[in-house]
Order: structure tokens, then sequence, then C-alpha cells
């Protein structure tokens, strides 16, 4: 766990995103992708250990592996219930095909990123996000731009 900017910010105005994956590079490369931005990164290996963060942590997106050690994404999109409030949910996978996209948009999931990570295509999701959630707009995008490719 650890905080991401280049530069000072509010302890309020990170936007803390949970990486969950049994694949400790799948964070490590999130951590370097997300460097240079406004955000503060936690890290889970399984479903438990997301839920246990997410019991703890306010996580405004979740960027999850298709398949963990002890289930799946969607064990942790149910958990999220239906609040409007809930964090977005990002399915990775080395498959990112229609089918798996389609799945996670009707299930209620956010998006699909696949693996492995594309700096762009990470950041355009993120950013994405963001700008769905006005109270994260402000933070993420700014009058610097921060999440800017």
């Amino acid at each position: 766990m650890s905080e991401l900017s280049a530069r000072p910010i509010q302890p309020d105005s990170s936007v803390t995103v949970l990486s969950v994956s049994a694949i400790s590079e799948d964070h490590t490369t999130l951590r370097g992708l997300l460097r240079g931005l406004p955000c503060r990164l936690v890290v889970a290996s399984t479903c438990r250990n997301a839920l246990r963060c997410l019991s703890h942590d306010p996580t405004c997106i979740i960027i999850c592996e298709r398949d963990l050690p002890d289930g799946t994404w969607r064990d942790v999109l149910n958990h999220l219930g239906a609040s409007a409030t809930k964090p977005f949910l990002i399915v990775t996978s080395p498959v990112a095909d229609e089918a798996l996209w389609a799945e996670v948009l009707n299930l209620g999931g956010f998006d699909v990123i696949a693996k492995p990570f594309d700096q762009r295509e990470v950041r355009h999701v993120l950013e994405t996000a963001c700008l769905r959630r006005p109270k994260l707009a402000a933070v993420a995008v700014g009058s610097t731009g921060a999440f800017a490719a």
C-alpha cells in the first residue's frame, strides 16, 4: 500500500484504487502506470483480502483480476451490492474478449482491461471512471489534467 503522486495533494483528495490480483506483477505494473496521478493504490491478493480492504478503506475504483485463488471478480462485485456510490469494478484478463466485456457490463461492472496492461488504456479507463463520478471528476481531472495520458 502506498501513496502515488508526483506532486503534493491533499490527503482527502486522492482517488483510492484497490488492485485485486494474486499476481504480484499486476500490482507492480499498476503502481508504475499510476505514478504521478492523485491515486492511492491499495493491494489485495484474494477475494477475502479485498473484502477486508473494502470494509476498512473507502475505495473509488477496484481493478480486479478475472480469476482469484478464492473466487472471481463476480464475488467481489456481489459484495458491493447495488448502492449508487459503490466503487467501479474494472476486470482485468489476458483474455479480454467481447463475451467477458458483455458479462462484466451486464452484471454491473464498469469495464474490462486487457493484459498485459497498456498505459494509455489503463489511464483512459480510470479517467472515464472518474468522470462518471462527479465527486471524483474534480480530483482526477481538475484544472491540472491529472489523468491526461
